[in-house]
């Protein structure tokens, strides 16, 4: 577990509900995602690719890959 992931959490925390992730890095391993949803606490949750809601504990995150967004 991570002892010093305030950066990722800084981040999280300024995420709007719906903003699209492309993967979470969780303890150095690749996890595919779609989008954030919230976080509550130490707990993050996500939507997965196959519509289902992911939670992890946000210690356990050490880094987050967005999504290209297009210009309007």
């Amino acid at each position: 577990m991570s002892t010093n992931n305030g950066g990722v959490l800084d981040i999280l925390r300024k995420l709007a509900p719906g903003a699209p992730v492309a993967e979470i890095y969780l303890r150095g391993k690749k996890v595919p995602l779609v989008n954030y949803v919230t976080m509550t606490g130490d707990l993050v949750f996500f939507n997965g690719p196959n519509c289902e809601v992911c939670v992890f504990e946000v210690a356990d995150i050490n880094g987050v890959c967005f999504l290209p967004v297009e210009a309007d």
